[in-house]
Formats: C-alpha cells, sequence, structure tokens
C-alpha cells in the first residue's frame, strides 16, 4: 500500500510549499531521508534529497528553544547582586527589616523578574518599555544603597562593592538597550 502510493505519479505529490505548510501545522510525523511520513493519513512521500534537507532545516527552526536564561549575563550577574545583597539586608537593623530592607529586596526581585520577562519578549517596543522599566529600578537601587550608607546601616567596603555591581549591569542593560534601538 505504501509503496503503491509513493508510484503515484507526480501530479498527485504535494508541492514543496504544502509540505513546508503541513509540517508548521505539526501534521507530519517523521522525516528521513527518502521520505515523509503524514501523521494523520499514514501515506508517506518521496521527496527530493535537497527538500529534505531544507524541510528538517524548518523543523529545527521550529523547536530551537529560546535563549536559556543562565546563559546571560545580566541575569547571572543580577543573580550574584541578589545573593551580595542579601546577605547584607539581613544584618540590617530590626527597626528597618519591614521598611527599607523590604523595598530594597522588593526591587530586587522585581527587577529579577522583569529581566526574565524582558528576555522572553519577542516585540522590540515592549522589549525596550520593559528595559527602561528595569533601569528604573536599579537607579532605585542605588539610591536605596546610598540611603543604607548614610544611615551606617552598611560599611563603606559593601557601598563601595554594592555600588560597582550596580554600575556594572547598568552598563549591561545600556548595551542590550542600544541593540534592541538598533534592530
Amino acid at each position: 500500500m505504501f509503496f503503491e502510493q509513493a508510484k503515484a505519479s507526480t501530479k498527485n505529490r504535494p508541492k514543496f510549499r504544502d509540505i513546508t505548510e503541513k509540517i508548521k501545522q505539526k501534521t507530519y510525523l517523521s522525516i528521513t531521508n527518502k521520505f515523509i511520513i503524514c501523521l494523520r493519513t499514514g501515506m508517506f512521500f518521496i521527496v527530493e534529497k535537497m527538500w529534505i534537507n531544507i524541510l528538517k532545516g524548518e523543523i529545527e527552526k521550529m523547536y530551537k528553544p529560546k535563549k536559556v536564561e543562565s546563559k546571560l549575563l545580566i541575569y547571572q550577574k543580577y543573580t550574584d547582586l541578589i545573593d551580595y545583597g542579601y546577605n547584607l539586608l539581613v544584618k540590617y537593623p530590626k527597626t528597618e527589616k519591614y521598611a527599607l530592607s523590604s523595598s530594597i529586596r522588593n526591587s530586587m526581585f522585581e527587577t529579577l523578574r522583569l529581566i526574565l520577562y524582558a528576555n522572553k519578549i519577542a516585540d522590540k517596543y515592549s522589549r525596550i518599555k520593559i528595559l527602561n522599566k528595569i533601569d528604573a529600578e536599579i537607579a532605585m537601587q542605588g539610591f536605596y544603597v546610598r540611603f543604607s550608607y548614610k544611615q551606617k546601616y552598611i560599611s563603606s567596603k559593601n557601598y563601595l562593592e554594592w555600588s560597582r555591581r550596580l554600575e556594572e549591569i547598568g552598563k549591561i542593560l545600556g548595551g542590550w538597550i542600544k541593540a534592541c534601538l538598533k534592530e
């Protein structure tokens, strides 16, 4: 039965465009070196080797995973900043536990959430909007760190290190924004 279908005249065979469209609709199960097996009907079609390679490329594009968060430099740097800042927040006085310390903690986690969200957005303008929100959150965190230093909740060494990390993340973020504007 399969061989009879394969030997059918070229008039009955689907065009390359039709096959790629059906692959995008996920109606084909398997592509080998010589033929394509249809998932719904069980039919298979003999296709030229050149087409097979192109179709395999199309499928790889469809199922290629998006960027992985752990590979983003800004994600890695920011999680390191959260670890560093969280260890310092534990040392804040009890009077600031639910005020300044809580605000810093919430801002850090909100920024991390926005970084992950910006990485997943495909629309350039929406991504730039989210990146600007991240920039504003980082500026606010810079204020929190300065205020903590002035109130003597952190030492000058901790202040310099925390500020340096925020500045480094800000530079990476600026590069990301510029890259989005060039697209």
